[in-house]
């Protein structure tokens, strides 16, 4: 008979009480990675070593591990990974990771097919976010850098995910099209994020009823946008009005974007706003919004609405 100590289900349950990470001596609000104890624990048996080898390897950032973990070895036990993040860092190494929960590729010096394949073994994602370097050329390069073929292939990747609660692209050729099936695909997306300076092309619509508007994506609660507005105003007007449960509107990019257009959108079709955050204020150039303007913006248009019997409710962001 075994021991207690040796059932795997007790040894889970204790390792998942020892810490891996620890904060930082001389930086408090951060944290540095301290595997120690939970590699002692490792000699104890074969079947401590067997079931706790799994939860050393459950997060691989390469930021924290490169350098200090040899590739073969970070190769050899990325089955086990369940959170990974990928940089401008590392350099490539083979990763079998099939069940991953959040993926994170930012900058990555993977070739962008290997994104994509990467993405498509990992069905069960969580969380995903894909910003490639293409996002540091002008829109001219990005636009002639384009691959038709491999533009594809991770547009079929960034689709074959279905459990998403959040997403985020920075990648210049996303369309319209690309993220409303991402949309579909994800019933509880929540948190999305979109980042490109190109053209998104037109909101599809629904081949049925005449082709009517898309339907409303109501699990999205925030939204991140740095897109470009004067390619993009009717598109992005009309796919703003998609989101009826919207609480958080981040904007990154408010060149050539109508205060008056945008906030009336949000007054009609987003009830449940709570906030709206604008990033790049010092660098933004004369005409460019901010927080103030949109909100006091509301607040006349909530003076409007609520003499229609709208019932509209701006709350202002915090300080």
């Amino acid at each position: 008979m075994l021991h207690p100590l040796e059932l795997p289900e007790v040894i889970t349950t204790l390792g998942f009480h020892i810490p891996l990470w620890r904060p930082h001596p001389q930086s408090p609000h951060q944290h540095e990675f301290a595997p120690q104890d939970l590699i002692a624990c490792l000699s104890v048996c074969r079947t401590w070593r067997q079931v706790l080898i799994p939860r050393l390897w459950e997060l691989y950032l390469d930021l924290v591990h490169y350098g200090r973990i040899p590739d073969e070895l970070a190769s050899r036990q990325s089955s086990h990974f369940r959170r990974l993040q990928l940089t401008s860092v590392a350099k490539p190494f083979p990763i079998h990771s099939t069940r991953l929960r959040d993926l994170s590729l930012s900058y990555a010096q993977l070739p962008l097919s290997d994104c994509a394949a990467l993405i498509r073994a990992n069905p069960e994602l969580r969380e995903l976010e894909f910003t490639t370097h293409l996002m540091f050329l002008n829109p001219a390069q990005q636009q002639d850098d384009r691959d038709a073929e491999e533009a594809d292939r991770v547009r079929g990747a960034l689709e074959c995910p279905t459990r998403l609660r959040r997403i985020f692209v920075g990648w210049p050729h996303i369309q319209f099209c690309d993220v409303v099936q991402i949309l579909r695909n994800n019933p509880r997306l929540e948190n999305v994020g979109l980042w490109s300076a190109l053209c998104l092309g037109d909101l599809p619509v629904k081949e049925e009823e005449g082709g009517s508007d898309i339907e409303p994506f109501t699990s999205v609660k925030s939204l991140y946008l740095h897109l470009n507005w004067e390619r993009n105003s009717t598109s992005l007007l009309q796919f703003l009005r998609r989101f009826p449960n919207l609480e958080i509107l981040k904007l990154g990019n408010q060149e050539g974007c109508s205060a008056e257009a945008l906030v009336r959108v949000l007054q009609e079709c987003c009830p449940k706003l709570k906030d709206i955050l604008c990033f790049g204020k010092d660098v933004l150039e004369a005409g460019c919004l901010d927080e103030d303007v949109l909100w006091q913006r509301f607040k006349r248009l909530e003076g409007e609405a609520v003499g229609s019997g709208c019932g509209f409710v701006a709350v202002p962001p915090a300080s």
